[in-house]
């Protein structure tokens, strides 16, 4: 994947150290900053113009000193902006500190020819005290930079991935992972879910048949799709076969996430089997369909229902 990065300022060199340590090929556009340029050069990114742009996947903005001229806008450009949800527009810090604000943000946003009026995609809030300089503000915010940037990516590559979850589901599964050591997901067609537990950093297992049934065709263009959006994760183990009999060969984990057989008899086995293995969470997706809610309601009462994840608390 290659990303153009137009950046500047210690920000901009935060942006740029996660880009490189997670892999990405980073091509930087700045504005003579001598600081982030010093950075490049030590990690061999190579620095270029608007106009020596070519190809690329992502476009990020953190930072820019300037208004990107309408010709080079794309869909594939976004803007990491501090502050956005109170001040759009230039020097938001400048405002924040002048209103002796104690609550601020940065965001990611899609870039748009008007100024700061795309649609947002991530936020992280962080608390402050009553601040004076810039400094003081950029101490406390850069680490949710990389948060920012971590979620964005994790994101807007899920967003491209074919699946039937919403984003509360998504969110539900990367928010509870994160607290997991290790998670088992069962079902996992193209990776869509798979994907959202495996930015948690939690150690996955994704079990499946890629067989599909009745209601679902699966072919092997499906498994490949699986193993391409999933590539490169160094925290996923995926097992080709049944639930049921791998659950035999597995020892206790943190979290189980059911998503593979839909009827009552495949979910009552899932839940027969992975239940005594389970050690803080067991939940499963599609609670609305009448055969899941039987197996389910049978097995105990759920503590949780997010969009059509039912959860249950070990």
């Amino acid at each position: 994947m290659t990303i153009i990065l137009y950046a500047n300022r210690n920000t901009g060199i935060c942006v740029l150290s996660y880009l490189i340590a997670k892999g990405y090929l980073v091509k930087l556009i700045t504005d003579d900053d001598a600081d982030i340029i010093t950075v490049a050069n030590y990690y061999g990114v190579e620095v270029i113009t608007f106009e020596e742009m070519g190809d690329y996947d992502l476009f990020i903005c953190c930072h820019g000193r300037k208004i990107i001229a309408d010709k080079y806008l794309s869909d594939k450009m976004i803007n990491i902006h501090p502050c956005l949800f109170k001040y759009k527009g230039h020097n938001p810090v400048e405002r924040y500190i002048k209103n002796k604000d104690t609550v601020g943000s940065v965001e990611s946003l899609y870039l748009t020819a008007e100024v700061d009026a795309g649609e947002v995609i991530c936020r992280e809030e962080f608390e402050t005290p009553v601040i004076e300089t810039y400094a003081e503000f950029y101490n406390i915010a850069l680490p949710y930079y990389f948060k920012l940037i971590h979620e964005t990516l994790l994101k807007l590559k899920i967003n491209n991935i074919e699946g039937w979850m919403s984003e509360d589901e998504l969110e539900f599964l990367y928010d509870t992972a994160k607290k997991m050591k290790d998670v088992v997901e069962i079902g996992s067609y193209k990776g869509k879910s798979t994907v959202a537990l495996l930015g948690s950093g939690a150690k996955v297992i994704a079990i499946d048949t890629w067989e599909g049934n009745d209601d679902l065709k699966v072919t092997n263009r499906d498994y490949y799709e699986f193993l391409k959006n999933t590539g490169g994760s160094d925290n996923l183990t995926t097992i080709v076969g049944d639930s049921v009999e791998r659950s035999k060969d597995i020892d206790d984990v943190d979290m189980v996430f059911l998503d593979g057989d839909h009827s009552y008899e495949g979910v009552k086995r899932d839940i027969e089997a992975w239940l005594p293995k389970t050690k803080k969470l067991i939940c499963g997706h599609d609670y609305d369909l009448p055969e899941v809610k039987q197996a389910v309601d049978e097995a105990f009462k759920i503590d949780e229902l997010i969009g059509s994840i039912w959860i249950k608390r070990i």
